[in-house]
């Protein structure tokens, strides 16, 4: 056994056997259990070359466990190793460190920089555990990992897609653009799957996917706009009551050149807030009738509210 320590970590090179080593903490569930033809790879070359890099391990429940840092292909290899019979392989050379859960969690995600082992939606829940355990922002987390904040919000945003359409991400059927585009039809789940579905078996580009969205937006969307041309049907409400509503959002349209324009996303809310102004204006027109009536003066829509 070989011992080195430096100012930030003491590190150990050991012999461990590979039945006392359990997965890092931050692996996704998904990449614990290796495909066997990935395992015999990794050992055939272990076999062949010997190892080319070390294991990372921490101690953890005793002086003889551990949990796998980086390194948990090279350690299936050895089991696949005994498996055939090679029982030489059932203990495996690893680094040992003292790490934090942070650290693990590191390691997990500088490997998936490196390898790109992880599918986007893998990436997406670590990235958001690792934000969530560790009480850092996004900006933090992609300083550390060297990338921009808003490549880790984007990342981080799959995770609000349907399962249905998350898995089709997972399969590689359409990527992460056209995931996050998706994205603008959260109001609309069913609509959200059936575009998915339509843009797979058309094999739409981002650019034509965007275009059918902005269509769909559009027509289910409601005009805030009070001088809308009549066909719009405009607001008999007041449209700045709706500044700042969750159902509020720019909305251009498919096939014209105006620029994206704020539109009601819950035409049902709409519905109600002109049924209430247009009952309001109603009542007004009666009173201001019965007013005449008694008064004999002449009113006009001018003297509406």
């Amino acid at each position: 056994m070989t011992t080195t320590t430096t100012a930030q970590n003491t590190r150990t090179v050991t012999m461990a056997p590979i039945k006392n080593i359990h997965p890092n903490p931050y692996q996704p569930k998904t990449r614990v259990d290796v495909p066997e033809e990935t395992a015999r790879a990794f050992g055939t070359s272990i076999l062949n070359t010997g190892m080319i890099q070390t294991p990372v391990c921490r101690r953890v429940n005793g002086a003889n466990m551990y949990e796998m840092g980086d390194g948990w292909l090279r350690l299936q290899g050895h089991r696949w190793l005994v498996e055939q019979g090679h029982t030489a392989y059932q203990v495996i050379a690893v680094e040992v460190r003292e790490l934090t859960d942070q650290q693990m969690a590191d390691l997990v995600m500088e490997a998936n920089t490196v390898r790109k082992d992880l599918n986007p939606i893998e990436e997406a829940e670590l990235y958001s555990r690792y934000l969530a355990d560790f009480k850092v922002t996004q900006a933090e987390l992609a300083k550390r990992h060297n990338c921009s904040q808003g490549q880790v919000a984007n990342t981080v945003r799959l995770l609000q897609l349907p399962s249905s359409v998350q898995e089709k991400v997972i399969l590689r059927e359409i990527s992460p653009n056209h995931a996050r585009q998706l994205l603008r039809l959260q109001r609309f789940p069913d609509l959200q799957e059936r575009t998915a579905d339509k843009c797979i078996k058309q094999g739409w580009p981002v650019s034509r996917l965007d275009e059918d969205i902005r269509y769909e937006l559009w027509h289910r969307s409601k005009s805030l706009k009070a001088d809308a041309p009549s066909w719009e049907e405009p607001p008999l409400f007041d449209p700045s009551a709706c500044d700042g509503c969750e159902h509020v959002a720019k909305v251009a349209h498919a096939f014209a050149h105006e620029k994206a324009q704020p539109r009601c996303l819950d035409a049902k809310c709409w519905k109600k807030n002109d049924t209430a102004r247009a009952e309001l204006i109603r009542q007004q027109k009666e009173a201001l009738k019965t007013e005449a009536g008694k008064t004999k003066k002449v009113f006009t829509s001018a003297t509406l509210t």
